[in-house]
């Protein structure tokens, strides 16, 4: 039904952590999540974020980031938050940066060794 869509089957943690540092942003568009793990994971390293008010989401971004964690359901809210982040991605990311720094001192961890944790939940 969604032919925009491919499927590649599962793929290596190392992969996916990869193609995620690599990312100049990432969208979350969940109408409904408890934990939002996908946007922890890409805030902890550091990675811009625009996702929906859902879950715990609202919880991992800073104050002065929290524009970019919206209302779910609505398009425009999200494509702003998008817009905002291409006007001045240098400022943004390194706001995103210093984000993920506080992530990580709360949970206690580097980004790597939150990744194993996970990737060992996993097995």
């Amino acid at each position: 039904e969604r032919p925009w869509l491919t499927l590649h089957g599962n793929r290596p943690w190392s992969e996916v952590i990869g193609a995620q540092s690599r990312a100049h942003a990432c969208l979350s568009t969940s109408g409904w999540d408890n934990a939002q793990v996908a946007v922890l994971e890409a805030l902890t390293a550091g990675i811009p974020v625009v996702s929906t008010r859902v879950g715990d989401a609202p919880r991992y971004y800073r104050p002065s980031l929290e524009g970019f964690c919206v209302a779910p359901g609505s398009a425009d809210a999200l494509a702003g938050a998008l817009a905002r982040l291409a006007e001045d991605y240098d400022a943004h990311r390194s706001a995103f940066a210093a984000n993920g720094g506080d992530l990580r001192r709360v949970h206690g961890a580097a980004p790597e060794v939150l990744m194993e944790l996970v990737a060992l939940a996993g097995r």
